[in-house]
C-alpha cells in the first residue's frame, strides 16, 4: 500500500510494501488514515488499503479499498475492488465489485460489474452496473 510516493513498512521479500498492524494476521493492514486523521491529495491504492480516517482526493490503482465505520472520502475512487462502510462523496468505479456494507453512505455516481448493498446501507446517484 503506498501513497503520494511513499509506502509503509517492508514486508518479506518478494511481497509488496504494506504497513501492518504489529502482531496481526498477515492479511490484516494498518489504516493509511487512521480513525480521526486526515489526507488531503491523491492516494496510490496498491494492494489492500484501509482508511479510518477522512480523506479529501483521489483514490486510484489496482487494489483493494476498504473503508471502515469511521472513515470518510470526498473525492473520485477509481480501484480494483471497493468495500464501504463509511461515507463517501463522489464518484465511484470499481473494476472487479464493489459492497455498500452496514451504515455506508454514498453520494455519487457509481460504476462496477457487481454490486452489493447492505439493507442500512444509503445511496443517491446513477449506477453502470454489469459488463
Amino acid at each position: 500500500m503506498s501513497h503520494t510516493g511513499q509506502s509503509g513498512a517492508g514486508g518479506e521479500e518478494g511481497e509488496p510494501d504494506v504497513a501492518r498492524r504489529p502482531g496481526a494476521d498477515r492479511g490484516t493492514p494498518l489504516a493509511l488514515v487512521p480513525r480521526g486523521g486526515l489526507w488531503e491529495g491523491q492516494v496510490a491504492v496498491v494492494g489492500s488499503t484501509l482508511i479510518d480516517g477522512a480523506v479529501n482526493g483521489s483514490l486510484r490503482g489496482p487494489g483493494e479499498l476498504h473503508l471502515g465505520p469511521e472513515g470518510r472520502i470526498e473525492g473520485v475512487i477509481d480501484c480494483e475492488i471497493v468495500d464501504s462502510q463509511g461515507e463517501i462523496i463522489g464518484p465511484m468505479t470499481a473494476r472487479g465489485r464493489a459492497r455498500l456494507g452496514p451504515g455506508a453512505r454514498f453520494e455519487g455516481d457509481l460504476e462496477a460489474p457487481v454490486l452489493e448493498v447492505d439493507d442500512d446501507a444509503v445511496w443517491n446517484g446513477d449506477a453502470r452496473i454489469g459488463g
